[in-house]
């Protein structure tokens, strides 16, 4: 699970990892981003996106650069995922349609750079017909994503030996335990909210966030 250091509504709404292909954590209230020139205070201030440079799936190098000035939904996920992420990206495509006409953007990370190449990516992109204009995908180096998310947000993302699913081309591979919730990332790269995929009031929400903050 997500490590304990994290307090209150934030370590509620942060908490989500789970197996792909099994039961998804007990869910939580989602938390909205404050308005801007609100007093009430961001809880998820504390969290901010660290340097990265992992791969899009173009096959351009992609660094932190590309959150600077956007609001942005992000998730993680991997594409022989079958459990929540099928569902989860989705979530996210039923997201870009309610945002037509804004500036939110989408990106979503592989926790299986190893297998999700670019071009593996790319094949997916095309299969799940998001529009590519709005959506980044991202792969690297495992250790890179996995320290990007533990040392920004308090992730844990953890291969699962014991748990054997069929990866690409139906190859036996180690389930991949990763986050299973939609942040929405600033245009300073501090997360602004955590929203539950399965959670049609927390979409609903992040909707709204998402129209207000990138109208």
């Amino acid at each position: 699970m997500i490590k304990h250091s994290l307090v209150g509504v934030a370590a509620a709404a942060l908490a989500g990892l789970t197996a792909c292909g099994g039961e998804e954590a007990a869910s939580v209230e989602a938390t909205s981003a404050a308005p801007v020139n609100s007093p009430s205070p961001n809880p998820f201030a504390g969290f901010r996106l660290a340097d990265f440079s992992l791969t899009d799936h173009r096959g351009r190098p992609a660094d932190e650069d590309m959150f600077d000035d956007e609001v942005t939904a992000l998730t993680f996920f991997f594409t022989s995922c079958p459990g929540p992420c099928p569902i989860m990206i989705q979530r996210m495509k039923d997201v870009q349609e309610r945002t037509s006409g804004t500036s939110l953007r989408f990106a979503a990370i592989s926790v299986d750079g190893t297998r999700d190449t670019p071009e593996v990516l790319r094949e997916y992109a095309a299969r799940v017909g998001v529009d590519e204009s709005r959506w980044t995908f991202l792969t690297g180096a495992p250790s890179l994503v996995g320290r990007l998310a533990q040392e920004s947000l308090n992730f844990e993302i953890r291969v699962q030996q014991d748990y054997i699913i069929k990866g690409p081309g139906g190859v036996d591979m180690a389930n991949i335990l990763h986050p299973t919730r939609i942040l929405l990332v600033g245009p300073d790269r501090t997360l602004l909210g955590v929203y539950p995929y399965g959670d049609a009031n927390a979409i609903d929400r992040l909707v709204a966030d998402a129209r207000r903050l990138a109208g």
